[in-house]
């Protein structure tokens, strides 16, 4: 009986066995590297099958299929017949699509290989050799003219970068063209987003002026960063780093890979703790990062959420100069100090701040793309300070009878606070020639940033109520702003560059500041930034160029720069003019 069963089954398959074939392959760009990730289907079934990491596919071809359509997101598709029923290997090679811009050069702010703006570039393999867990700034420690500091030594809690030595009010950073400097100070705080770097796949520094558009004025230099691509293929991921100073990492990375939907979910979970070279100078810091996105042969979608919490010990006050060669005192803290020797255990830093980015690119037709990016940025955190002798009056309080004693001063304990929230809109429309010439950005931007900043005095050695408020203000940033950027390729040797933007800036405030003072104000600023330039590119592998800014203070800012590759392969001479348009000038010599 079982062996009658066997042979009805086998004859009964039959027919469906015979009904399918299989079709292997392996899926490529024009110099061979392979594809993960690339989508074959088979037509008119619609059965699917994914490339793997190496390019190589298998699928199950129904009875009546009779071609291939193979698709990747930046390639053009590629279909073909097939006209046998046995089972047949395909070496299939795509074309990469014209049609399709790379992220970053929809965003308007990248220099590309012909603008006239001295930049550098690091991928995501170079990334990665330089980030231990430390702070963006860093991992650009070893770019050219940039200088680094860390409050704590050792790079993690509050650090800094200049680029040309001007400090990071005068540098514009943007994540994926938002602007990531804050709407007040115009600085900007890396502490708030600890081991960012191992969620970005490229980051360009620009030094001068450069192609800056959105958020604060590049007037020293700007930093794009750009955050991982969603991976086509399933991982995980776990790094880990163990220093000096008991310093400790831990970051958790993990992908999906993409769903036959085309959806992709990637993700990274991170903790850093630092006891610090400085005294005290302990930090504790915690982030996250979720992207979510959808890619189509013409348009893609992407959500990213990710946040940082850091816990400082402040460490800020710098070190007296006097202290700088004593191995000891050279740690020295004066934040949190009492006059008894003792130091205050929670003087502390305590921010979280989160981002919400939503990304969507189309392409229109062969020549114009469209990006648009939604964004929110939340903030909300205190420093806590103790303090010894303070007058009363510095907070509103009048002088307090105890019996007969009148108290002026007392100790304290204060919190200042920062409420914050910012968000707009980001939109551009690029094209781009076919031999990719000639190419136009049209941008229009909007933002609105709202402050609270408020004081609390949470405990006092005389008789002062808990939680009272000592000073409350408030502030209101409106901004709009558009743009024109013209490429344009006027020879194999020449190329020319135009930037045009207007910019509009209101800002308002009201209420007390710290030192009790009321105060408001509201002004009103309009801003024209125009940026032309000229680039050349000889046959020997040289290049030159020159470019021309005027800064919104009605200075101009112009810079030349000359490099000779093919006499000097293994380093880049160039001569640097910089000129701020009344009688002051330097020439800068470099190898």
């Amino acid at each position: 009986m079982h062996h009658l069963l066997f042979v009805l089954t086998l004859l009964l398959g039959m027919p469906a066995l015979y009904a399918q074939t299989t079709w292997q392959g392996k899926v490529t760009d024009n110099s061979g590297q392979p594809l993960p990730g690339a989508t074959i289907q088979s037509l008119p079934s619609g059965t699917l099958s994914i490339a793997d990491g190496d390019g190589i596919f298998s699928i199950m071809a129904q009875e009546a299929d009779n071609r291939i359509v193979v698709t990747f997101i930046g390639f053009k598709t590629y279909e073909t017949a097939i006209h046998t029923r046995n089972p047949v290997y395909l070496q299939i090679i795509l074309e990469e699509d014209s049609y399709v811009f790379d992220a970053v050069d929809l965003l308007g702010t990248w220099a590309g290989k012909r603008s006239p703006f001295t930049y550098s570039n690091l991928n995501k393999e170079e990334i990665n050799q330089n980030n231990q867990g430390q702070d963006v700034p860093y991992v650009l420690q070893w770019t050219p003219s940039v200088l680094v500091s860390s409050d704590a030594g050792t790079g993690i809690g509050y650090t800094g970068i200049r680029i040309r030595g001007t400090d990071p009010t005068r540098i514009n950073v943007t994540i994926n063209g938002v602007p990531l400097n804050d709407a007040e100070s115009q600085g900007v705080f890396w502490v708030d987003l600890p081991d960012f770097a191992t969620s970005t796949d490229q980051i360009q520094i620009q030094r001068g002026v450069g192609t800056s558009t959105n958020g604060a004025g590049a007037f020293g230099g700007t930093i794009n960063l750009s955050t991982q691509k969603l991976e086509p293929e399933p991982y995980g991921q776990i790094k880990t780093t163990i220093g000096s100073f008991n310093t400790r990492r831990l970051s958790l990375s993990a992908g999906t890979g993409s769903f036959s939907s085309g959806w992709t979910i990637d993700g990274r979970l991170s903790g850093i703790d630092s006891d610090g070279y400085i005294d005290r100078a302990e930090a504790n810091l915690g982030s996250w990062f979720v992207g979510i996105g959808h890619s189509s042969e013409k348009q893609s979608i992407q959500l990213n959420v990710f946040s940082g919490h850091e816990r400082t010990y402040q460490s800020w006050n710098g070190v007296p100069v006097q202290y700088a060669n004593d191995q000891i005192l050279r740690r020295f803290n004066t934040a949190g100090l009492r006059s008894d020797g003792s130091a205050y255990e929670n003087e502390v830093d305590d921010y979280t701040q989160t981002h919400y980015q939503l990304i969507y690119q189309r392409t229109l037709n062969s020549k114009w793309y469209l990006r648009g990016t939604g964004h929110y940025t939340r903030g909300l955190g205190y420093f806590e300070q103790y303090r010894e002798g303070d007058e009363l009056s510095d907070y509103g309080i009048d002088p307090i009878n105890i019996g007969s004693e009148v108290i002026t001063e007392t100790d304290l304990i204060r919190r200042r606070w920062l409420d914050n929230h910012f968000y707009g809109g980001i939109f551009s429309l690029n094209y781009e020639s076919d031999d990719k010439s000639n190419g136009l950005t049209i941008g229009l931007t909007a933002n609105e940033y709202r402050g609270d900043h408020y004081g609390n005095i949470i405990w006092s050695r005389t008789n002062i109520d808990f939680d009272r408020q000592y000073y409350f203000n408030d502030a209101l940033k409106r901004e709009f702003s558009s743009f024109v950027k013209l490429d344009r390729r006027l020879s194999e040797v020449w190329s020319a560059f135009i930037d045009l933007q207007y910019r509009f800036v209101n800002y308002q405030y009201a209420g007390n500041n710290n030192a009790g003072l009321v105060f408001s104000g509201q002004y009103d600023y309009h801003f024209f930034n125009p940026k032309a330039g000229i680039f050349a590119s000889f046959q020997n592998n040289s290049e030159a160029y020159a470019s021309m800014a005027v800064h919104p203070e009605n200075l101009t800012g112009m810079t030349l720069f000359l490099q000779w590759k093919d006499k000097l392969p293994d380093r880049n001479f160039c001569t640097i003019l910089n000129w701020d348009g009344e009688k002051n000038g330097s020439i800068h010599m470099s190898m």
